[in-house]
């Protein structure tokens, strides 16, 4: 995940680029990319008189980003909702999705599910935002145990085309864990096998999807599947040491009853 954000700020910070190198901003750029957040945001807010159209938008937008950094929630709200009409493309969909996190923030959860999901409105919008938007969505509605209401968000995710491998093997698994949780025990063990199937899918939600594919096997009585899945726990490389452990736990247990 931690690539997507690096990948995505360098979108951005390539497009501000080109926007506003005849902006007299480049010091408040630089403090920015120093982390001197709160020396940053006061360059950028000086600046802002004297742009115009897009540029300003921009300046706006990179002001916002200098007070979420900070925690001030609030604030960057207001910064990013007037940057938002003058943006486009990968910037505007970028903007709606910060939006939507500040909100999630501040734990204001049903206003950041609606902004959230209306990242998918704007066009250009980059499908990694996208999906990162309604992973985010399904996160707080996991939550809130609306599990119906997270698969959707999980479901529509793990449909997008474009979007990050990592972020479509999580929404992928995560929407078996929905169906886990609402004790669909075979269509969760459908939805669990996809994930192996998706292109460069992140190592650690395959071994979670064998793993609990293997929970629900043990809890209808197919001891053998389910030990088969638990092994491949095991056998995975890139699995989290915590999975790994309890998978050869299982294992263990299981051998032992044969």
């Amino acid at each position: 995940m931690k690539k997507f954000w690096i990948a995505v700020e360098l979108v951005i910070m390539t497009n501000l680029f080109c926007a506003m190198a005849q902006a007299d901003i480049r010091e408040a750029q630089k403090l920015y990319n120093e982390k001197k957040y709160a020396e940053a945001a006061d360059a950028f807010q000086k600046a802002l008189p004297e742009l115009e159209g897009e540029k300003a938008s921009y300046a706006r937008y990179m002001l916002g980003r200098c007070l979420e950094r900070q925690k001030k929630y609030e604030e960057a709200l207001v910064e990013y909702r007037q940057a938002l009409p003058g943006l486009k493309g990968i910037n505007a969909g970028w903007t709606q999705w910060q939006i939507g996190a500040c909100l999630d923030a501040l734990k204001k959860y049903d206003e950041a599910i609606a902004e959230y999901r209306k990242v998918a409105e704007i066009p250009g919008a980059l499908p990694r935002t996208l999906a990162n938007a309604r992973n985010y969505a399904g996160k707080i509605l996991s939550a809130q145990k609306k599990y119906e209401e997270a698969l959707a968000e999980y479901s529509f995710a793990a449909g997008i085309k474009g979007a990050d491998p990592a972020q479509l093997s999580t929404a992928q698994y995560m929407a078996g864990n929905m169906l886990h949780q609402m004790k669909k025990y075979d269509e969760a063990i459908a939805e669990y096998r996809k994930v192996a199937s998706i292109p460069n899918a992140n190592p650690r939600n395959i071994a979670d999807a064998c793993y609990e594919t293997g929970i629900i096997l043990e809890l209808q009585g197919k001891k053998e599947k389910a030990l088969a899945e638990y092994q491949k726990v095991v056998s995975l490389e890139g699995g989290s040491t915590r999975r790994i452990e309890a998978a050869k736990k299982k294992v263990e247990t299981l051998s032992g009853q044969k």
